[in-house]
């Protein structure tokens, strides 16, 4: 599971001792510009750039099988070096069964959200990258849709807030911080619409917001903009809507959202079935036996161990 000093000389120290089958995965755009820049400081980068960035490449040819979570990483393997057939993309998955212990309930009580409000999603770990974005487009539907709460879960930095104020909607916004687990689906239920700001930033090209599976075991359509593994997946699929990644953009697709009931619902029940289907683990964990198997034969062939092939 990527190839940082605590995983890849373990891994480099097995293979010495014994010829085995290995699988790399590359689950985020770290170096070059990626999530380092997003969550390190100045002085980090400078200090460990280098460092973080050969650690993430060097070893990626050694691998008889990559997996990786975004297509933007597997083109970056392959000038790399690493043979695009051995590569095999799984994105995250979902657990709609989680969302069924919530679905066609009303949990607003709960969380003393306004019933009558249009409520905006948003909910991150750590990666709040264009959460300003959000803000501010929230700022602008209020123009036209004064009833709207916009409801977070996740990290409750200081600087969220800021940004909050800054863009006067901080007596719009409910931060939950991080909530307990049994919470989580129970809250995220409340939303009306999720908005996942995915600016172009060379991290998003390398990453799938794990928060994605979650909306979408829930049947709650989606706001994002045109980038990278979001792109792709909301031109494929009905569930949500593209913006631009302007304030004015997210404000658009927000009001064209809350404007249209009946097309709100339609996209939300094609997030579910999505979630039923080409992205529930059980569909994906197949990829993933491609991968190991991929792995065992191409390993029998460099070790000339004819009976890895037999393994399983």
């Amino acid at each position: 599971f990527e190839t940082r000093p605590a995983s890849i000389y373990p891994a480099l120290s097995l293979l010495k001792r014994k010829p085995t089958p290995l699988v790399i995965d590359w689950i985020d755009w770290w170096g070059h510009g990626g999530l380092i820049k997003e969550h390190r400081p100045l002085w980090y980068q400078f200090a460990f750039g280098k460092l973080e960035t050969w650690y993430e490449e060097h070893f990626r040819t050694r691998a008889d099988a990559s997996t990786v979570i975004a297509r933007g990483l597997q083109e970056r393997a392959v000038k790399l070096g690493v043979q695009r057939d051995s590569i095999f993309w799984i994105p995250n998955g979902c657990s709609p069964e989680v969302a069924d212990q919530v679905r066609g309930q009303n949990f607003r009580n709960k969380f003393n959200v306004p019933s009558d409000h249009f409520v905006v999603g948003f909910s991150a770990l750590d990666v709040t990258i264009g959460v300003d974005k959000a803000f501010q487009a929230v700022s602008l539907v209020k123009q036209k849709h004064p009833h709207v709460t916009m409801l977070m879960t996740g990290k409750k930095d200081p600087a969220i807030m800021n940004a909050a104020k800054s863009a006067g909607v901080a007596d719009s916004v409910m931060h939950l911080g991080f909530v307990e687990l049994e919470d989580y689906p129970r809250a995220l239920s409340c939303a009306d619409v999720f908005v996942v700001p995915f600016l172009d930033r060379i991290a998003n090209q390398g990453r799938w917001p794990g928060r994605i599976n979650d909306y979408l075991s829930l049947g709650i359509p989606i706001v994002t903009n045109p980038i990278g593994e979001m792109k792709t997946l909301l031109s494929e699929h009905e569930i949500g809507l593209l913006a631009e990644e302007s304030a004015a953009g997210f404000a658009g697709a927000l009001n064209q959202l809350i404007e249209n009931p009946d097309c709100r619902r339609r996209m939300g029940d094609n997030a579910r079935h999505l979630a039923e289907r080409d992205l529930a683990w059980s569909t994906l964990i197949d990829r993933l036996e491609q991968a190991y198997e991929f792995a065992i034969a191409h390993a029998a062939e460099k070790y000339a161990q004819p009976q890895l092939a037999g393994q399983t």
